[in-house]
């Protein structure tokens, strides 16, 4: 059933349904916001870019770390800096989100202009 749900978000992603994405995902439960996060890495639509900056600062760790990594891969200069203050405001001890900010900052800013 699940895979049923990436299917949908996937699809409002790459048609641009931006709102519905936003009113059905972006605030929804724990399992919506990871496939979000997940289907955003194919995007470079600002809309998306918002809505990973957002998931990027989530409570929940595993939505947190997807969103980082789509990040890294669709995002470009100004996302380093969300990325940054993000990894600034990380606990040392969270070992995995520290390894994951840096390499997308990292992937962000080796991306050819």
């Amino acid at each position: 059933m699940f895979g049923d749900k990436d299917a949908e978000i996937e699809k409002l992603v790459s048609t641009g349904k931006w709102d519905k994405i936003e009113k059905k995902y972006l605030y929804s439960n724990d399992e919506k916001r990871f496939a979000l996060a997940r289907a955003l890495s194919t995007t470079f639509a600002d809309e998306g870019y918002n809505a990973l900056v957002s998931l990027i600062k989530d409570e929940n760790s595993e939505v947190q770390l997807e969103a980082i990594k789509s990040l890294g891969k669709t995002g470009s200069d100004r996302a380093a800096a969300q990325l940054q203050w993000v990894l600034a405001k990380t606990p040392p001890s969270n070992s995995a989100t520290i390894a994951a900010l840096q390499a997308a900052i990292a992937q962000v800013r080796g991306k050819k202009r």
